[in-house]
């Protein structure tokens, strides 16, 4: 009874160690495959770079489900990575899925879009991510946010809080406001000079309520861009002011589908124009704007 006990000991930790043997071997195997990938994508591996490559898998497999092809993807779309300490990444991603716990195939998407947000400050995420508890947003309107513009934590709180003082200062809501954070956090890229201009173009020019200016979500685009396509449209009479009594015309585009779209769409489906006639237009209003500056 003894032998036979201590036979299936055996047996049982031979197995044991040959699975661990064989996980073992993937894992090198894996190791030498991104590094075969990011040679042939012309990276250079020095040997401080090829010493963190082996650390750098081990700290995204224990927090990405060892989901290998995602983490082949990100290392050889963005070898730069190799650049930063894997500690400081590993402590960036555990601090986002503590705190906003995303799923992985949403993780996923958001790191196979961009992956600045990994070189962020970790004590600026989690400032940014209490301040955004504090205009009541929930994990999933923060989830939402990221997957909107995954280097938004890549910007410092200050920032963020000069310009959430503007949409204050200009009387939106706080509906309006959460609105405009959640889906066009890329207004932290232009200056609040460039909300300004945009936010005064649309009550002046339009006569557009706040409500309508934050779903519309302009502040995601430069004002020169918003400029030159609501001008064109109004002067071809496709964009309208409300009338004395408030109301909007009827048919007329959205605001949102003008500005979010490419040259081409907007010209064909909205302006109804072509590009030689859209380019005469923005030279022409260029000439105005310089002869105002004058």
């Amino acid at each position: 009874m003894l032998k036979y006990n201590l036979r299936c000991f055996g047996h049982k930790y031979f197995r044991v160690q040959f699975k661990c043997d064989i996980a073992c071997k993937r894992h090198i195997e894996f190791k030498n495959l991104v590094r075969k990938n990011l040679i042939k994508r012309g990276a250079t591996l020095t040997p401080l770079n090829n010493e963190r490559l082996p650390n750098l898998i081990d700290a995204m497999q224990s927090l990405l489900a060892k989901n290998n092809v995602l983490i082949n993807d990100i290392i050889v779309k963005n070898p730069h990575i190799l650049s930063t300490n894997p500690t400081e990444i590993s402590n960036i991603l555990n601090i986002l899925i503590q705190e906003l716990n995303p799923s992985q195939k949403v993780l996923g998407k958001i790191l196979r879009q961009d992956v600045s947000f990994l070189f962020a400050n970790s004590d600026n995420i989690t400032e940014l991510i209490y301040l955004l508890r504090g205009l009541f947003l929930d994990r999933h309107d923060i989830v939402r946010m990221w997957k909107t513009f995954p280097s938004v934590w890549c910007f410092k709180e200050s920032e963020f809080v000069k310009r959430l003082a503007f949409f204050h200062s200009s009387s939106f809501t706080r509906s309006e406001i959460r609105t405009t954070v959640i889906c066009s956090p890329q207004f932290l890229k232009f200056s609040v000079e460039n909300s300004e201009q945009i936010l005064n173009l649309l009550r002046t020019l339009l006569n557009m309520n706040h409500k309508e200016i934050a779903h519309a979500l302009p502040f995601q685009y430069d004002f020169s861009f918003v400029n030159e396509r609501v001008r064109f449209m109004f002067k071809r009479g496709l964009l309208r002011a409300r009338d004395k009594k408030g109301i909007l015309p009827a048919k007329q585009a959205r605001l949102d589908g003008i500005l979010r779209c490419d040259d081409a769409t907007f010209l064909q489906k909205f302006a109804f124009s072509n590009f030689d006639e859209y380019d005469y237009y923005l030279e022409m209003l260029r000439t105005e704007n310089a002869d105002e500056f004058e």
